[in-house]
């Protein structure tokens, strides 16, 4: 179950990904929020917008996020 304090996070991250490009940050929010790449990608479902640019970063730095 998704919480809408972690949609809220999920959010902040989507932002990050998307307009700052900044993959570090991103990597850090999601570590901190406890988000491994299984719940991303269950954030981003629940939300019905898998964008390109969070399946470009999964890609990229997804190997680094824990499950």
């Amino acid at each position: 179950m998704i919480t809408e304090f972690e949609k809220g996070q999920w959010s902040v991250i989507q932002n990050v990904i998307t307009f700052m490009k900044d993959d570090q940050t991103a990597m850090e929010l999601c570590k901190e929020a406890g988000f491994g790449k299984k719940k991303i990608l269950e954030l981003e479902n629940d939300s019905c917008t898998f964008m390109n640019e969070v399946k470009a970063f999964l890609k990229r730095k997804g190997h680094l996020l824990e499950d």
